[in-house]
Order: structure tokens, then sequence, then C-alpha cells
């Protein structure tokens, strides 16, 4: 492979500009404009042409192909807003550009994006915080495509302030039951952290709302230690694109309850400049659920509302329950039961009217049953049951082996005779 260094004058729409750059000749003579790696013959994009936004063209001239833009943020710099962008000349109407940002070591990636840009261009907003020579690493985002494009590094300024912290430490405080809090993803990749206090068995549902056009959130519950997820969601919300977690909490907090906290991105680490809200609620100690057949009668006042139950079963007990909608002949509710930690999904049912939601319990302890219509608001009937695996003593099923039970084998023992 032969690589031919020379400058060129590039006619942009700003002005006249020089542009050094490398050009590598594979073995089957194709033209490369730009080098495929960060250690391998990068194209330079000048202070000038980041001070002026300027686009140079570039070309993805065969299936697989990449092309690394190198240029260096200087001291000075560090904390400007920089806006790295491709577009796609009219002539080639197919090309669709995926964007990576690399550190300073060539391999990590900061961010990437595919189409925030426009048509099929990319583009990210991005502030440093250490000065050094980056990379802008350019690809078609089918690796078996070919397309033109043009690539822009800018510095656009001073970067707007983050609304919220990135971390658990820096995170915004929420107040359960209160207005929802605004938040904004200002640059690529930014992270939202909020915090907010529990209590011991109490149900909390969380989620974003009034999602602005282009966001799409995704969510992550941590517990109180800051650092470990409980549980995450991108579509779960009662509106497009939006997130939604619920869950009770465990019983054995401290008194006062403590801080869990929750981080809100975007599905697409490349978005920039969209807001959201997020709020976080609670109806207070899940209802006992009687498992013995006994109806109950429950009630949900809006759509997306979900009444939360518990109930006490011991390990490979059969759990049977079934949902009725009082005022409706379309059963739009669904089920969902929750492990005894309060949060991991068991199984979740939607087709009520046609089958009942069954299942084999894995451990002893308390469960949680979730009931939800997503659709429109309605009353219903809900009844349970639990059948005692072959062989267990606790015949009723309350987690105690007592005079309770041997009452109840009596009883069984005479309808036989």
């Amino acid at each position: 492979m032969v690589r031919l260094a020379r400058s060129l004058t590039l006619i942009s729409a700003i002005g006249t500009v020089a542009w050094p750059f490398a050009i590598v000749i594979g073995v089957a003579g194709t033209v490369d404009d730009c080098g495929d790696s960060p250690f391998d013959s990068p194209c330079v994009i000048q202070e000038s042409q980041i001070a002026v936004k300027t686009f140079i063209a570039g070309n993805i001239e065969e299936p697989g192909d990449i092309d690394v833009f190198q240029f260096e943020v200087r001291a000075e710099d560090v904390g400007s807003l920089y806006l790295i962008e491709t577009i796609i000349p009219d002539g080639d109407p197919f090309s669709d550009t995926y964007l990576r940002l690399l550190g300073k070591d060539g391999t990590s990636e900061i961010v990437s994006d595919n189409d925030s840009g426009v048509g099929g261009g990319s583009k990210i907003l991005w502030s440093p915080e250490e000065a050094g020579n980056y990379f802008a690493e350019v690809t078609q985002f089918f690796s078996t495509e070919i397309g033109l494009y043009q690539i822009a590094v800018f510095r656009a300024g001073i970067a707007p302030p983050d609304d919220h912290g990135d971390d658990a430490a820096a995170a915004t405080e929420m107040v359960v039951g209160g207005a929802p809090l605004s938040g904004s993803t200002e640059l690529s990749a930014d992270r939202d952290w909020f915090k907010f206090r529990i209590e011991a068995n109490r149900f909390y549902d969380v989620e974003t709302s009034n999602l602005e056009t282009g966001s799409d959130t995704v969510i992550t519950l941590f517990a109180e230690d800051g650092l470990t997820p409980l549980d995450t969601d991108d579509q779960g919300g009662r509106e497009f694109n939006a997130s939604r977690i619920s869950w009770v909490s465990p019983s054995n907090l401290s008194p006062g309850g403590v801080f869990y906290y929750l981080e809100v991105q975007q599905f697409l680490s490349g978005t920039s400049g969209v807001g959201y809200d997020v709020s976080v609620t609670s109806t207070g100690e899940p209802l006992e659920v009687s498992t013995k057949g006994e109806p109950l009668n429950g009630e949900i006042e809006e759509a997306g509302e979900i009444d939360a139950y518990v109930f006490s079963a011991t390990e490979m007990s059969i759990f049977t329950v079934s949902l009725q909608a009082a005022t409706n002949e379309l059963n739009l509710f669904e089920l969902r039961l929750l492990d005894p930690d309060g949060i991991t999904l068991v199984k979740s049912q939607k087709n009520l009217e046609f089958e009942n939601l069954t299942e084999t319990l894995g451990a002893s302890g308390d469960y949680f049953l979730l009931a939800t219509n997503e659709f429109e608001m309605g009353s219903y009937v809900l009844s349970a049951t639990l059948e005692s695996p072959e062989g267990n003593p606790d015949l009723n099923l309350d987690g105690r082996i007592d005079h309770l039970d041997f009452l109840l084998l009596l009883e069984a023992y005479q309808e036989e005779k």
C-alpha cells in the first residue's frame, strides 16, 4: 500500500481553506481519502476549519471503509461547545452516515450517532473536559453501502449549563407525589440524575412524560448506594417513547427511608437539545389479596393507573388469578406478577378475557400483583387461589405449620371417609 501526502485547496460555502490530508492507495488501486484508523493516516482538521464552520468532502469508497478525522482541543477551549456534523450532498441521496467520537487514546468511544442530523447525516454536540487530540470516525450505517458526505467540526461557543447532575453525587432531588420536574438533554450522551426518598413496603411509580419531538428516554433505577441498577425501561411509559418503572420497596428499609436514584438518558446517545418531564408517585402499601378465591373489586380511575396487591406463598405453590372487566365487555386489563424483591417481573398476562395468569412460585415469601389498563379506565373483579404443592404440610399456605393445618388435614380426611 502506497501513501502520498499533499495539500488541497477546498472551496466551501464559507470560503477557501487549506486541507492537508493523506491519500491511501489500496492494492486494487482504490483511493482512500482518509485513513481507516487514528493510528493510520487520519485526516487532520485544522484549527482554522474549527473556528469557522467548514465542511470537508468525504467518501466511503467501498463497503466497510472507515474515514477518521483528527482534531485538536486547545487548553483554552476546554468546556466549549463542539458541533461535529455530517451532511449528505444532493448528488447522493442514499448515503447514510454513522458518526463516532473517539477519545484521546483513539479507541474509547465518547458518543456515537446515526441520524440526528439532516436526512442521512449525523450530529454530535459535545463539550470536552480535557485538552488534546480527538478523533471523529465516519462510516456508512450499513457496512455494505458506499456513499458521499461532508463533515465539519465546529467550535460553537460556550456549552450550555447542565440542568441536572451526571451522577448520584450530583443528583437533583424529587419529591414523591410532587409536580413533575423538567429535564433536557443539552448535549449528546448527556445523563440526568435524580434522587427521591422512599419508605419501606410502599408501591412506587416513576415515569417520563411530555417528551419533546425527537426525545426517546431510557430510565434506570438505582439502589440507595447509587451504583446498583435495579431496573431499566425504554418504552414502558404512557406516552410514545416515554419510560416507566413500577415497584414495591423492600420491607427492611431503615426508619425514615432511604434515597433511591434515577438516571435519564436518550435511547440514541447522539440525541441532543430535547426535553422531557419526570415524576415519581406512590399509592402507599399494597393491598392484601385473598388467595381463597374470594372476589375483590377494583377500579382503574384513569388510563395507565396501577393497583398494587400483595399475598404470601410458600415454595412451589401454584398461583392462579383471574381478572374480569366489570364495566366493559372488552377486557383490556393487564396483570403483572412480581418477585418477592418487589421489582423483578415473574410473569405478565394481557389476554385475561380468555386465559388466567397461572404460575408455580419458586420461593417462599410475599409476592406482588399489579393490575393496570393502559388504554382506558374501568372497574374489574379480581380473584386469586393458591394450590399447595403435593406433600406440603402447610395446607393453608400461610407460611406456618400449625394447628390450622392439622384441622384442614382432619377435615380432608373426614370428607374422604
